[in-house]
């Protein structure tokens, strides 16, 4: 069951997976100058590997979050 902490379900919202996904997210719905300052401050503190792995999983999530529903 999902609470405080996570379970087994691949749906869980208690999970760090979600936790990244949202934050993925967020970073894609920002406007590019917002981005743009946001990837400066994380390269500043997580080099720029880290960095360019984060714009790779962002626009994963984008296109993800582009396709339609299935539902």
């Amino acid at each position: 069951m999902c609470g405080p902490s996570p379970c087994d379900k691949p749906n869980c919202t208690w999970s760090e997976a979600y936790r990244e996904e949202c934050w993925l997210r967020h970073i894609g719905k920002q406007p590019p100058e917002w981005r743009a300052a946001h990837y400066a401050e994380f390269e500043k503190k997580h080099g720029a590997p880290a960095t360019a792995e984060l714009k790779r999983k962002v626009g994963e999530a984008w296109k993800k979050s582009q396709q339609p529903s299935l539902l």
